[in-house]
């Protein structure tokens, strides 16, 4: 059984090959959870406005 140290350091590996592919979905659960919580005022019905659920480092 690998140790704990071994395991992040493969999940680091991989993470950093999928970025690119991992980011859109990654992106599509952060919305809906903030979505589902009510956060930043969100909801579905605002979902054809980008600007409403875009993350502040993309303004």
């Amino acid at each position: 059984m690998e140790d704990t140290q071994s395991l992040k350091k493969r999940l680091d590996q991989f993470l950093n090959k999928q970025r690119i592919a991992m980011y859109k979905p990654i992106q599509v659960a952060e919305i809906l959870y903030r979505v589902r919580l009510g956060l930043d005022g969100m909801s579905l019905d605002q979902i054809d406005n980008v600007e409403v659920y875009r993350n502040p480092s993309k303004h």
